[in-house]
């Protein structure tokens, strides 16, 4: 539960400071923000626990409870159809790809890195 808190308000922080200060722009950067350092930082926990080192509560705290607290499925979900409803439609296409692609890509890099930062 206190993973979830502490994910949860580094997302709103996170998410409130990019659509804010840095993007002024109809794309949902916050959101898309979030989901891929997430995946990174997941890639990067299960690359340095492969070996499953970990006990069942660590990783509890930090998969299940911060990283999910963090990102956001539903909001993702939610921006996607106001995109659909907002006639974006190019918009819609580019966030949804995106955000999967890079996702993956980016929960790959981490898993590599975590992988190495073990073996060294």
């Amino acid at each position: 539960m206190a993973g979830g808190a502490i994910g949860t308000l580094l997302r709103y922080l996170s998410s409130l400071w990019i659509a804010e200060t840095i993007f002024h722009f109809r794309f949902p950067w916050g959101t898309f923000f979030v989901n891929l350092v997430g995946s990174f930082v997941i890639g990067l926990l299960a690359g340095m626990n492969q070996n499953n080192q970990w006990n069942m509560e660590l990783k509890t705290f930090l998969f299940a409870g911060l990283l999910g607290g963090f990102t956001t499925y539903s909001s993702y979900a939610l921006e996607s159809l106001n995109l659909i409803r907002a006639g974006e439609f190019g918009l819609t296409i580019i966030y949804i790809t995106s955000t999967t692609l890079i996702g993956l890509l980016m929960a790959a890099a981490g898993f590599w890195l975590g992988s190495q930062l073990v073996k060294n």
